[in-house]
C-alpha cells in the first residue's frame, strides 16, 4: 500500500506541476515526502516496540502500518491547516 500511494503521490505532483499549479504541486510533494519518510519512522518505532518487550512477530506487522499512516495523517492536517486556516477545505 505504501509503495502504491508513494508512486501515486509522485505521479500526481508531476502532473500538477506540468499544469503550472505550484501550490497544489507543493501539497502533493508534502504527501510524497511524508510517505518517503515512512522508512525513517519504521526505524524509530520498531526498536522502541522491541525494547518494550513486544516480539518481532507482533511488532513488525504493526509498525509496517504505523510507519506511514500517522505520517500521512499529520501531513494532511498540515496541508489543510495551511491552505485553509479557518478549516474550510475545498
Amino acid at each position: 500500500m505504501l509503495a502504491v500511494l508513494w508512486l501515486l503521490a509522485m505521479f500526481r505532483a508531476m502532473q500538477i506541476v506540468m499544469r503550472g499549479q505550484i501550490a497544489l504541486h507543493q501539497e502533493w510533494l508534502i504527501r510524497s515526502i511524508t510517505l518517503t519518510f515512512a522508512g525513517v519512522t519504521l526505524r524509530v518505532i520498531l526498536p522502541v516496540q522491541l525494547l518494550g518487550g513486544i516480539s518481532i512477530e507482533v511488532a513488525y506487522p504493526v509498525v509496517a502500518w504505523l510507519c506511514w499512516v500517522p505520517n500521512l495523517t499529520v501531513a494532511e492536517f498540515v496541508i489543510r491547516k495551511s491552505t485553509h486556516p479557518q478549516g474550510h477545505h475545498a
